[in-house]
């Protein structure tokens, strides 16, 4: 998963109705609730495989904060779907 693709399908969790960047304030998206976090972390679990430890969306303000904790996750989903990839 790239993290273009990761973007767009955090923007569906979250309800976003505009596309999402790094940049974008959490407290900007209406899905941003304890709800859309419940739905963040199912789809981090399915998508990913990571498991996130407890507490550790509260110190997220952006987007980017989310996607530098999936960061790792990422480079490897996009190694697996791509060996060529690898260094």
């Amino acid at each position: 998963m790239t993290e273009t693709q990761f973007l767009q399908r955090l923007a569906e969790v979250l309800m976003a109705d505009q596309p999402i960047a790094r940049d974008t304030p959490l407290e900007s998206l209406s899905g941003w609730d304890s709800m859309g976090q419940v739905a963040l972390v199912a789809m981090l679990d399915e998508t990913l495989k990571y498991q996130l430890p407890p507490g550790t969306l509260q110190g997220c303000k952006r987007v980017g904060d989310i996607v530098a904790l999936v960061g790792q996750k990422l480079d490897a989903a996009n190694e697996a779907a791509d060996p060529d990839r690898r260094g």
